[in-house]
């Protein structure tokens, strides 16, 4: 990932396997992960390249938020990202029926901190389900990624 991390001002984490944890300012206990996400995309050559992404208070129902917690999490996607051809893809929690709202953070982070290394591509089913995935524009897989991520969820049209 070419961003420049040293202007992110983060909270300490510890990584184990690929999840994240951080304490906020305000003490709640975050966990950023990563799974496995080649079901997208079965038949696909990049599949194993597939990650799922999300984030969560595990410590607190409190979600306070303060600035360096989304940079922190800014911050681990950035160097999940670094470690490989990863392509990222995250569904909006639908569980409050604030997926919208998510969905608008998500896209205001990705303007706010994106230096133009990567694409971002957004789907929306049924107007409550929205699904994200970022990609290196460098990334070998980009342009066979492109073309089938519109094709994302043919099977529930």
């Amino acid at each position: 990932m070419e961003l420049n991390l040293t202007n992110l001002d983060h909270h300490e984490f510890e990584k184990k396997n690929n999840i994240y944890q951080f304490v906020n300012d305000f003490g709640v206990i975050y966990q950023v992960y990563f799974t496995i996400g080649a079901d997208y995309f079965p038949d696909t050559y990049f599949k194993n390249y597939l990650k799922t992404f999300g984030f969560l208070p595990i410590s607190s129902t409190d979600f306070s938020f303060d600035k360096k917690t989304s940079e922190t999490i800014i911050y681990i996607l950035a160097d999940f990202l670094s470690q490989g051809d990863y392509i990222v893809m995250f569904v909006c929690d639908e569980k409050d029926n604030k997926q919208s709202v998510r969905n608008r953070l998500f896209n205001t982070w990705f303007k706010k901190y994106n230096d133009g290394s990567f694409d971002k591509f957004d789907l929306v089913f049924e107007k409550t389900t929205f699904v994200s995935a970022i990609i290196s524009k460098n990334n070998p897989f980009y342009i066979d990624f492109k073309n089938s991520f519109p094709n994302l969820g043919n099977e529930y049209k």
